[in-house]
């Protein structure tokens, strides 16, 4: 883990197993940098993934 301005920084390679598609994704668009906190909630950590996900499917639909 990084330390960035004292808080911990869980790298997006770290996330767990169900979301490595979604990891794949993002390393692949470069859309955005995607930054998990440990003491974020599971429903903090789900709506940074629904975010990522969404931008994901943004940046595809601008490519059609």
């Amino acid at each position: 883990m990084d330390e960035t301005a004292g808080r911990s920084v869980v790298p997006l390679l770290d996330l767990r197993a169900e979301y490595a598609p979604l990891r794949e994704q993002v390393l692949a668009s470069r859309v955005l940098s995607l930054t998990v906190y440990p003491e974020m909630t599971e429903e903090q950590r789900d709506h940074v993934i629904a975010s990522a996900r969404e931008a994901i499917t943004a940046k595809e639909g601008a490519r059609v």
